[in-house]
């Protein structure tokens, strides 16, 4: 699976417009019902629930928005709020709200110790928390504002599903400011970013799940992203296949030279993952001393025993005249 950058992403998201014709409120929409499904799989069911939605003012916020609805149709009891200024809302995500305020869904903006209050309460009868404050646009500091919220939600200590990437969280380095939301579960949108498996970021992600939100497989599969994470279908398709007739001698010899006293396990861990690459003779060569322990260690390799400079290190003019002819 292709990993993003978030200026690649939104390449992807611009191209789903020009080229195939779907515009940034749709992939809003199949964002939001997405969403709604994975807080949905988090708790089991969010019927009678209560769920405390935060929402910024851009397009991540717009994507809460939208799962509140589905939400609210499935019997979830909300509680939202705005932590961005009402009238720096977008477009796509203006039209959500207005949906959620037309549902007769109040929606109440944080700016002050009143509205923090209210947060507080909410979060503390909260079953689960979605959090659509920030998204991969965020760099350097949280506004204080923000950090507030974050910091209740985070001392709340209930799960917490992250639309994209968890608040606070820089998408491209995984780097954390002062704070950022600790989620029991991240859905990406789209791919992955690197900021949820690096750093600080892969600890504030929990488990992270993918969706494609409609975009297109062909531009989620761009070759111009570099990056990709290893998955079995990847590495499947990395491994060469083996004939029917393939054994331990046509599959690749190898010679590892390690081990010393009381450093053993580095040299069996080694060899053992020769092993399990794929190579079909893998030998170890060790000092003399060490050599029994090893053979006791490795049941799958074979091992040398080789002279020893001194007592457990390997070494001297005798053990590279041994080792050459390996």
């Amino acid at each position: 699976m292709k990993v993003s950058l978030v200026k690649e992403m939104r390449a992807v998201d611009r191209r789903a417009g020009e080229e195939y014709g779907l515009p940034e409120v749709v992939l809003m929409e199949n964002a939001g019902r997405q969403t709604a499904a994975a807080m949905i799989a988090l708790l089991g069911s969010v019927r009678g629930k209560t769920i405390c939605v935060l929402a910024g003012s851009g397009n991540n916020g717009g994507d809460a928005f939208a799962a509140a609805r589905y939400l609210a149709n499935e019997g979830a009891d909300l509680k939202v709020f705005l932590t961005g200024n009402p009238d720096h809302l977008k477009a796509s995500p203006s039209i959500m709200k207005q949906a959620l305020t037309a549902m007769d869904i109040a929606v109440h903006d944080l700016t002050g110790d009143r509205d923090m209050d209210r947060l507080r309460l909410a979060l503390r009868f909260a079953d689960g928390v979605l959090d659509g404050i920030l998204g991969t646009g965020f760099r350097g500091t949280l506004r204080p504002v923000v950090r507030q919220a974050v910091e209740l939600v985070n001392a709340a200590h209930c799960p917490v599903l992250a639309i994209d990437i968890p608040s606070g969280v820089e998408a491209d380095t995984g780097e954390v400011g002062d704070a950022a939301v600790q989620a029991t579960r991240t859905l990406a949108l789209g791919l992955p970013k690197p900021g949820h498996l690096l750093g600080l970021g892969a600890t504030c992600t929990g488990e992270l799940c993918v969706d494609s939100i409609g975009i297109p497989h062909e531009l989620l599969e761009d070759e111009a992203m570099q990056q990709a994470c290893i998955d079995g279908r990847m590495a499947a398709a990395l491994l060469p296949a083996r004939p029917r007739t393939a054994h331990k001698g046509t599959c690749g010899r190898i010679l590892v030279v390690a081990g010393s006293r009381g450093m053993t396990g580095a040299a069996a861990l080694c060899t053992s993952a020769c092993l399990r690459a794929g190579c079909g003779i893998a030998t170890l060569a060790v000092p003399d001393s060490q050599q029994p322990i090893l053979a006791v260690k490795l049941t799958e390799a074979m091992t040398v025993p080789v002279p020893e400079e001194q007592a457990g290190v390997l070494g001297g003019d005798e053990a590279l005249k041994l080792l050459v002819p390996l």
